[in-house]
């Protein structure tokens, strides 16, 4: 049994309380000695944080994560320095080597901005590099409608166009200006100037018999004036994968020769381990035959992982039968360090699909039930009760 939980002291505390709680037994049932041996083994079990079992991983196989294996783990202000140091010498070196992504991104941060954003998304690096195809995809999506726009905008344009005859006196000489400008908006439309085209179409108001036609056309020029900002957020994502890829490599790199080791550096080195070593990976999933993480509401996509390869083998999907874990979503604090409350929901979901049991703790022995019913209906209407969510009311009784 492997039983991981989230700080050192919930660790001694959970080995404390079975320790009683076999010795208390053993008080039941004196001579018995499968508890007389487990009480003497209760010292040997497998209960510690996280943190601890992936610098165990890593120390337990130096050769193959790459590491030596008496590291050591640095504070937190130490390490803080060193990532605030190391993202300023990266700006500084981009800058000298006059890279084309960071010259682009320079233009809308200042230097030492971009240094603290570079910072501030160190914990979240693995996750965005990870996006299925890439920070710009969701652009890309909207941009593939981009040429069907474009057709569906000199459509509009020539349907106004050929209806002018029904505008009024004053509108009909602004259509007539219009009219020759036509070439012109056709050039502007292909070549993605959108705003020039609109522009053009602004004098023209949409009133009288021509009204739906003039709203149809200037839609039309709207919608593409929103897709020629997808493609501004695209080319920016894209200079922004290829900074952060790059980054995120300098950063190991420094990390490796300066010897700076943060425990979501280790944990990181320690799923890769896992991940990319088969034979590593299947000595520790054949030594622990279930496996138990405390306050899961507080993991990371990262951790979920490592419990996924442990439970079954593979990091995508839950693939064991012998995941249990604890967990709060009301309860996750720990956002700043990187937790993120939604893996919770996903690992309950995915133990559900493989025929596992979701048991909810809803037996309140403390409060009154007047205290009782007045939380419940204040904690629905505050959370909600859609089971879906990452974060829902829990009716207690």
């Amino acid at each position: 049994l492997l039983v991981m939980t989230f700080t050192n002291a919930a660790a001694a505390e959970m080995r404390e309380r079975i320790g009683d709680a076999l010795e208390k037994r053993l008080e039941e049932e004196p001579g018995d000695r499968n508890l007389e041996r487990q009480t003497s083994l209760i010292h040997h079990a497998r209960i510690t944080t996280i943190d601890s079992f992936c610098s165990q991983v890593l120390r337990e196989n130096p050769v193959e994560a790459g590491l030596d294996p008496n590291f050591a783990v640095k504070e937190e202000y130490q390490i803080r320095a060193f990532r605030e140091e190391t993202a300023q010498a990266f700006v500084q070196k981009e800058i000298q080597q006059q890279d084309g992504d960071l010259a682009a991104l320079l233009d809308l941060y200042p230097a030492d901005r971009l240094a603290r954003i570079l910072v501030a998304l160190i914990d979240d690096l693995p996750e965005i590099l990870a996006l299925p195809g890439g920070l710009a995809a969701p652009y890309e999506v909207s941009l593939g409608g981009e040429e069907a726009g474009k057709i569906e905008a000199e459509g509009a344009l020539d349907a106004l166009l050929e209806s002018r005859d029904l505008a009024g006196p004053k509108s009909r000489a602004k259509l007539d200006a219009l009219a020759d400008q036509r070439e012109a908006i056709h050039q502007w439309i292909a070549a993605g100037e959108y705003s020039k085209a609109s522009a053009a179409l602004k004098p023209v108001s949409a009133t009288g018999k021509i009204k739906d036609l003039v709203k149809e056309a200037k839609e039309a020029l709207a919608r593409l004036e929103t897709l020629s900002l997808d493609g501004a957020g695209a080319e920016q994502a894209r200079h922004w994968e290829n900074l952060l890829g790059r980054f995120r490599q300098a950063l190991l790199d420094a990390a490796e020769s300066r010897e700076i080791y943060s425990f979501g550096y280790l944990s990181g080195r320690a799923v890769e381990l896992l991940e990319k070593r088969p034979n590593v990976l299947f000595r520790y999933k054949s030594r622990f035959r279930y496996l138990m993480v405390d306050e899961f509401q507080d993991t990371n996509e990262e951790q979920k992982r490592l419990v996924y390869l442990l439970s079954g083998g593979s990091s995508r999907s839950l693939q064991g039968r012998n995941l249990f874990v604890v967990g709060d979503a009301k309860q996750s604090i720990y956002r700043f360090r990187g937790a993120d409350v939604s893996v919770f929901r996903q690992v309950r979901d995915a133990i559900g699909e493989t025929g596992g049991d979701n048991i909810v703790m809803d037996d309140n022995f403390r409060s009154a039930p007047e205290i009782i019913e007045a939380c419940n209906t204040l904690f629905d209407d505050l959370l909600g009760t859609d089971s879906r969510s990452d974060v829902t009311a829990q009716p207690l009784h």
